[in-house]
């Protein structure tokens, strides 16, 4: 029997690599052979032999956190590879892009993760300009620019994008005005309704509602409109039916309202308004001014040129107990007596 102890730096090697669950009995059983005449050569494989195969069972058992791992790393990269172009397209649109980059950058927005992070940047950086454009190439998902992770500049945030639904609606009278401007039910299931507050009648009563202004509706059977209240505006989207506002004055705020192609301003009023058809709404003045802006030129309204020879229509003035009719292609407007303005009215009972 030998009486010399096993290799040391082999005990170490096991003791240190060695993840079996019986270790202690595998260097008992070790130390007996060699002491019963195994070579040192002999331990030496032993030791080895057990590492390597413990290291082997380790590296299957965690091969998944091991692909999580460089999976993650792999995403971080082509993560800061998107927000840098997003960065650079933010910058572009800024500035005005050429011919060539729109092109180019509606192929790069076919990805959801780039259109999620250019809207993030646009809405980070404050810039509802920049947000106005993207959001009319594609629809922005308000979770975008309203996550978790961004909850301290929220307000700010929320902000922004009320300021470009505001900012847009004026320049898509003017930017879009040929063939026109289509609101109504096809703003329906937008942006602009994810974001406002949205009241709806059913088809058997009427409904009676304050705003938060201190503004009275009285909404008609099956009627739907959707609220936006934010900065120096009051904005209001009658989607489909019949209802009458009586405006708060708001000497900081001005109120609008878009409905059958229209929109109509005001500082404090009272005025009915009935969406018969597409692009078309019959609106009726009780009390105070109201301005209309015509989505198309009638023969009542001549266009204003401006520069680039796009046209705008001339926007009308109502007064108490005037009454505008409104269809595709046509418009008209008559005064009435107090008992016709009344009349209106009269579904409210």
């Amino acid at each position: 029997m030998r009486c010399a102890a096993p290799p040391r730096l082999a005990n170490w090697l096991l003791e240190r690599f060695g993840t079996t669950s019986r270790l202690h009995s595998l260097l008992g059983d070790l130390a007996e052979e060699y002491a019963n005449g195994r070579s040192r050569g002999w331990y030496w494989r032993q030791a080895l032999g057990t590492v390597a195969l413990d290291s082997v069972r380790t590296l299957r058992t965690h091969a998944h956190s091991l692909s999580f791992i460089v999976t993650s790393v792999t995403g971080a990269k082509r993560r800061d590879r998107t927000r840098e172009d997003a960065f650079a397209w933010v910058a572009r649109v800024r500035r005005g892009l050429r011919a060539d980059e729109a092109s180019q950058l509606q192929e790069w927005l076919k990805r959801r993760s780039h259109r999620e992070c250019i809207a993030r940047l646009a809405a980070e950086g404050d810039s509802p300009e920049t947000l106005a454009v993207l959001g009319e190439i594609f629809l922005i998902n308000p979770e975008w620019i309203d996550a978790p992770q961004r909850r301290s500049p929220a307000i700010n945030v929320l902000a922004a994008l009320a300021a470009t639904f505001i900012s847009a609606l004026p320049l898509i009278y003017t930017h879009h005005y040929v063939p026109g401007l289509i609101l109504g039910p096809a703003i329906e299931g937008s942006f602009t309704e994810t974001m406002g507050t949205v009241y709806a009648s059913d088809r058997r009563t009427t409904r009676r509602v304050v705003l938060a202004d201190g503004t009275h509706v009285v909404m008609n059977r099956a009627t739907r409109m959707i609220i936006l209240y934010i900065n120096n505006w009051r904005s209001v989207l009658l989607t489909r039916g019949e209802a009458t506002f009586t405006v708060a004055r708001d000497p900081l705020r001005g109120f609008e309202l878009a409905a059958g192609g229209h929109l109509i301003r005001t500082v404090a009023g009272t005025f009915n308004i009935h969406l018969t058809g597409k692009d078309a709404m019959e609106l009726t003045v009780l009390e105070g001014t109201v301005t209309v802006f015509p989505a198309h030129a009638s023969a009542a309204g001549a266009p204003v040129a401006l520069e680039g020879g796009t046209n705008l229509p001339v926007p009308r003035q109502l007064n108490a107990r005037q009454m505008l009719i409104s269809e595709p292609g046509t418009e008209s407007e008559k005064s009435l007596s107090q008992l016709q303005a009344q009349a209106r009215i009269a579904w409210q009972g």
